[in-house]
C-alpha cells in the first residue's frame, strides 16, 4: 500500500513559499498561508477554477500593527504573480483609525 508525503509540496506551492521567504522574514505562518492558497488554487479542486481567468486567486486582507509587513507582502505577492511591485491594490485605512475621522 503506497501512502502519500504529507510533507511533499507541490512545485508552485514550493516555489512561492521559497520567493516569500527570502524577502518577507519573520513571517512563516503569513507564508504558509499564502502558499497554500495558491496550491488550492493550482490544484483545480474546490471553488477555484484554474482555466478560468475570471476568478481571482484570492483576495488578501492583511491586518495587524504598523510596521509588520503587510504592505511589503501584498507588494510580494504582486511581483511573484505579475513581475512588478506595483501591480497591488491597497488600501490605507490609517486615516479612519479616531474615532472623530469616521465622520468624514
Amino acid at each position: 500500500m503506497t501512502y502519500l508525503n504529507p510533507d511533499l509540496k507541490p512545485p508552485a506551492k514550493q516555489q512561492l513559499e521559497d520567493f516569500l521567504a527570502r524577502h518577507l522574514k519573520g513571517q512563516p505562518q503569513t507564508i504558509k498561508a499564502l502558499a497554500k492558497a495558491y496550491a488550492s488554487f493550482k490544484s483545480g479542486f474546490g471553488k477555484f477554477n484554474y482555466h478560468s481567468n475570471k476568478r481571482p486567486i484570492g483576495i488578501f486582507l492583511f491586518l495587524g500593527p504598523s510596521r509588520v509587513g503587510k504592505t511589503e507582502a501584498g507588494r510580494l505577492l504582486a511581483q511573484f504573480f505579475h513581475k512588478k511591485k506595483s501591480a497591488v491594490t491597497l488600501l490605507d485605512c490609517a486615516a479612519y483609525q479616531e474615532r472623530h475621522e469616521l465622520a468624514k
